[in-house]
């Protein structure tokens, strides 16, 4: 994770490899510091909101809810496949490149493909800070 100075698009790839899916994400996380010292943190494009005592702790949080997020929709006994996670990401914002691959995701088919968020960091301006978290999440597992 590093600084910005300005907002980076949020971006999430879906890669399918041998026996399993890779999902990269690019994304910004809003920081403010309480009166209290704690950090609170909000990653819009997710709508994940959490607190950290640290830099070092809001990065390894930031990475586990993500995880969680993705694992939601990829694994499990509830786990609804590549077509829960494309309407999932539609439904808080994101876009898919490309149409016909979004809707080859919706019956489950496993190809390649891309979303970017519509959010913006300026949707945000109570926040003081922004940073760039590069995560990369891979399972070997897949929902039918």
């Amino acid at each position: 994770m590093t600084q910005a100075g300005a907002s980076t698009e949020t971006k999430i790839t879906i890669k399918h490899i041998k026996n399993g899916i890779q999902i990269d994400w690019v994304g910004t996380i809003l920081t403010a510091t309480e009166s209290d010292g704690i950090i609170s943190c909000f990653i819009p494009d997710l709508n994940i909101r959490f607190g950290a005592k640290n830099d070092a702790q809001m990065q390894q949080k930031a990475k586990d809810m993500t995880t969680i997020f993705f694992e939601h929709y990829l694994v499990g006994s509830n786990a609804t496949g590549l077509r829960g996670l494309a309407l999932a990401l539609n439904r808080k914002g994101f876009k898919a490149d490309n149409m016909i691959k979004f809707k080859e995701l919706l019956n489950n088919k496993k190809l390649d493909s891309a979303f970017k968020s519509i959010h913006s960091a300026a949707d945000y301006p109570h926040y003081e800070r922004q940073q760039v978290m590069h995560d990369s999440y891979t399972t070997s597992l897949m929902a039918s």
